[in-house]
């Protein structure tokens, strides 16, 4: 069975090669969003795709690989499958996500997380949680920007997480 196994239908998408990237053998990769072009570099491994029913959103500009994709978007079922077959840098990354997010029924986090900790937004019935993870070992302090309340606890508009702890925090 060929890559990606089960899903190619979802992704609209098959591998056609996977390979790692060493310092000597990164490629310039363009992502094309509906705003902007980013430019960047591939990193760790990269996924040559072949796409069947996806969009090529991005590909590599230099290299014997000049115009293969690694970025793709394909629409399924209601919704749409992103297959990222190669690591950006972090900012290209983010830029990336920001615009996936920008065009589908999300919402990012409504406030700041350091590096090392983890969000997770649940929703009951009437109310909206966030479980904050710290899965560092120093300490962290995350600026709230809103008012939150500490399940079990007091309102708070900042908060600080020990070396592996987490908390919840109800939406006020």
């Amino acid at each position: 069975t060929s890559l990606p196994s089960h899903l190619t239908n979802v992704f609209g998408v098959t591998v056609s090669e996977v390979e790692p990237v060493f310092d000597s053998s990164r490629a310039k990769i363009v992502i094309e969003t509906k705003n902007s072009k980013i430019k960047t570099l591939n990193y760790h491994w990269i996924d040559e795709l072949s796409p069947i029913s996806a969009e090529t959103i991005g590909y590599i500009s230099d290299t014997y690989r000049k115009g293969k994709s690694v970025i793709t978007k394909n629409i399924y079922g209601k919704g749409c499958a992103y297959y990222i077959g190669t690591m950006p840098d972090a900012n290209s990354l983010s830029a990336l996500f920001k615009n996936i997010i920008e065009h589908i029924d999300a919402s990012v986090c409504p406030f700041n997380i350091p590096n090392g900790c983890s969000v997770v937004k649940r929703i009951s019935a009437d109310k909206v949680f966030y479980f904050i993870f710290n899965f560092t070992n120093s300490k962290k302090e995350i600026n709230l920007i809103n008012e939150y309340r500490q399940v079990f606890g007091e309102k708070v508009k900042y908060v600080n997480l020990n070396p592996y702890e987490y908390l919840c925090l109800e939406e006020i």
